[in-house]
C-alpha cells in the first residue's frame, strides 16, 4: 500500500520536472536571433559635430556631396526581418528602385560576410517617403 502512495506523488513530479525542462527548451530556441554585440556607443552632440566637421574636412570631393542617409522605420523593420531570418549578415544595402509608374521603391537586402549582396535570400521593397541621401532628405537644422 505504501509503495502506491509514493509511485503517484513521484510520478507526477517526475512528469512535471519532464515538461518543465521540455517549456524551458522550447522557450530557450523559439525567441529571435539576437544581434551580435557591436562597437556602436552613445556619443554627445559635440562630440558627433566634432566627428562630421572632421569627415567634412578630410573628405574627397564625390564625398562631401553625401552628408548622411535617412533610414525608414519601414526599412529598419525590413532589415530586421532579414537579420532574424539570417543572423550571419554582416550589414545591410538600400537601393533605389522606381516602379513602371514612376513611384520610388527602396530595395533592403542583406550583406554577407564576403561584402556581397545576398540576392539569394529575401529581399524586401519599401516606400522611399523618409529616406534617402543627406542632401535632399535632411534636417536643414542640425548642426550635424
Amino acid at each position: 500500500m505504501k509503495n502506491r502512495l509514493f509511485n503517484k506523488p513521484f510520478l507526477t513530479f517526475a512528469l512535471g520536472l519532464l515538461l518543465g525542462a521540455s517549456l524551458m527548451t522550447i522557450y530557450a530556441f523559439s525567441g529571435s536571433a539576437m544581434p551580435p554585440a557591436t562597437s556602436a556607443t552613445a556619443i554627445t552632440l559635440n562630440d558627433a559635430i566634432q566627428l562630421t566637421d572632421h569627415f567634412t574636412a578630410k573628405a574627397k570631393p564625390f564625398q562631401k556631396v553625401l552628408r548622411g542617409t535617412a533610414i525608414s522605420i519601414e526599412q529598419l523593420e525590413a532589415m530586421n526581418k532579414i537579420f532574424a531570418t539570417n543572423p550571419s549578415f554582416s550589414g545591410f544595402r538600400i537601393y533605389n528602385g522606381l516602379t513602371t509608374g514612376n513611384q520610388s521603391k527602396m530595395i533592403v537586402v542583406g550583406i554577407d560576410k564576403q561584402g556581397k549582396d545576398a540576392t539569394g535570400k529575401t529581399m524586401y521593397s519599401t516606400g522611399a517617403d523618409g529616406s534617402g541621401p543627406c542632401p535632399t532628405v535632411c534636417d536643414s537644422d542640425s548642426p550635424l
